[in-house]
């Protein structure tokens, strides 16, 4: 997918961060998380802003993937 300079420059700005969402972790899992958010010099928060980006891509270039080679999804079931 080609990007517009001023796509790319609109895709890199940094998102306002305006909605909130709680997760319930065990105290081991929070205790990991942490740990693992300090050794790359970040807060929790971004690390799990960074873990869940990097799943939604992962999904994304999984899909392109399959659409390449499947084609064209049909808009209507096969009868």
């Amino acid at each position: 997918m080609d990007f517009c300079a001023s796509c790319i420059r609109f895709a890199l700005m940094p998102e306002k961060l305006l909605d909130e969402m709680t997760i319930k972790l065990g105290l081991d899992q929070k205790r990991r998380l942490v740990a693992l958010a300090e050794a790359d010099g970040l807060t929790a928060s971004e690390l799990v802003r960074r873990l869940i980006e990097s799943h939604i891509e992962d999904r994304a270039a999984n899909y392109r993937a399959l659409h390449s080679i499947f084609g064209e999804s049909r808009s209507t079931p096969k009868e």
